[in-house]
């Protein structure tokens, strides 16, 4: 699973992806609930690391809080 702090995590092929936007709070729920379903998951802070995971990656799930700041 990645971690905030990670920069450059990769994902293998045949994974499922997914990137979470969302408050820490929300954020942890979220992620343990994906991890669970079996996905790998990257996290986005803030909007614009968001469009730079978006941008370099075809993920199965994106899951973006309505309030999602950022």
């Amino acid at each position: 699973m990645s971690t905030p702090e990670s920069k450059m995590d990769f994902f293998e092929v045949g994974d499922k992806t997914s990137l979470v936007c969302a408050d820490p709070m929300t954020g942890d729920a979220i992620r343990k609930s994906l991890k669970e379903l079996g996905y790998k998951i990257h996290v986005a802070e803030t909007g614009d690391a968001a469009v730079e995971r978006i941008r370099y990656t075809a993920y199965d799930c994106i899951v973006i809080q309505d309030n999602f700041a950022g």
